[in-house]
């Protein structure tokens, strides 16, 4: 015992008008209470896991321990391990980027890089979203139906989610209001939605008629003209000459047929299918 007491009286040089202590340095920091020096050694603070230390009852206000890492250093639950100082009435975590906030801001300044994966149930990037995408954002998605991220849904009118499957979206505004719809996946056109036309024929109606004709009279309403031949001629004689002349101003009509069978058709322009899924509160 007393050479312990001698070793530790040639460690601790004390300042008794200012009741400081130094360790390893005869001189104290003014500001100190306790002063360690060294070169090879350093302070050893309290060890503990987790279940300890939130077990220590009326922790002091800046009380420091080190809490010891779950399974040997793992990730045991989030329970890294490092220094924890207990201030209000809770543990803050001195670790790097682990700490327990409580219902206080965390202000940062200059640039933040994450590397893994960022958790947080709600976090605000601006006064107007909640989060990078607000509830009820939409948005397209390019993967199958069943790997839907978490917190998004598919847009099939579930979950408050509208049905925008086989759907395009159009802006909304005086023409359409917001969460209106229309529209139809064939158009069959009418008469009078057919654009003006006209039709052109190969000729002007130019034809002809054959009559038959006898002596003396005409048949359909044609002239005849007789020629005899010179000289007397009996009943038995030849050289006679008919023609019959008709009117090509006939009046008459053309009748066109219509044709089509007035099936729909689809006039959308080339696609490519994605869902749509919506951003959930």
């Amino acid at each position: 015992m007393k050479a312990l007491v001698l070793v530790l009286l040639t460690h601790i040089s004390v300042g008794i008008a200012y009741a400081q202590v130094g360790f390893g340095n005869p001189l104290p920091d003014p500001s100190s209470i306790l002063d360690l020096t060294a070169n090879d050694k350093g302070l050893l603070i309290p060890r503990m896991p987790k279940s300890l230390r939130e077990a220590i009852l009326n922790p002091a206000q800046g009380l420091l321990v080190f809490e010891t890492p779950g399974n040997s250093g793992a990730n045991d639950n989030g329970n890294r391990g490092g220094f924890y100082y207990y201030i209000g009435t809770q543990w803050y975590s001195l670790n790097e980027w682990d700490r327990v906030a409580g219902s206080n801001n965390v202000s940062l300044s200059g640039s933040v890089s994450i590397t893994g994966t960022m958790t947080a149930s709600n976090y605000t990037l601006n006064t107007n979203g909640n989060g990078p995408i607000p509830a009820g954002g939409i948005i397209m998605w390019s993967g199958s139906i069943g790997s839907i991220p978490t917190g998004w849904a598919l847009c099939n009118g579930s979950n408050g989610t509208p049905d925008l499957r086989d759907r395009f979206i159009v802006g909304a505004g005086s023409s359409y209001g917001v969460t209106a719809t229309g529209g139809q996946v064939d158009v069959t056109l009418t008469t009078n939605e057919l654009p003006s036309h006209t039709h052109t024929m190969n000729s002007a109606g130019a034809h002809t008629h054959t009559v038959t004709g006898q002596w003396g009279g005409d048949n359909g309403d044609h002239s005849n003209t007789n020629t005899l031949g010179a000289g007397d001629k009996g009943p038995t004689e030849t050289g006679f000459n008919f023609s019959h002349t008709s009117s090509s101003s006939g009046t008459h009509s053309h009748t066109i047929n219509s044709t089509g069978s007035g099936q729909p058709f689809d006039n959308r322009p080339p696609y490519y299918a994605l869902a749509f899924i919506m951003k959930l509160p």
